[in-house]
């Protein structure tokens, strides 16, 4: 028997293997988290935004980041890509 056949078989049983609708319903998940990941980073910037176009110039980009870095439901990568964004500067 070829060994590495034989090191698969063992080592994935046909009874542990993942039924292929499993594998959907995972990646369904995935893809719904990365959905509403994407709608919460939306949210934040458009807030962001609407902060920094009442300043008295219509430029107050400090408090937009401020509000950025203040929200508590963006990662720590996001909050900087999203600054540097804001700031015109290079990740």
């Amino acid at each position: 028997m070829n060994t590495s056949l034989h090191y698969m078989s063992e080592k994935n049983p046909p009874k542990e293997r993942m039924d292929i609708a499993d594998d959907h319903e995972r990646i369904k998940e995935i893809a719904e988290q990365d959905t509403n990941r994407a709608r919460i980073i939306a949210l934040a910037v458009r807030e962001a935004c609407s902060i920094a176009n009442v300043g008295p110039d219509r430029q107050d980009w400090d408090s937009a980041c401020r509000i950025i870095l203040e929200n508590n439901l963006l990662t720590p990568k996001e909050k900087t890509t999203i600054v540097a964004l804001l700031m015109c500067k290079p990740l």
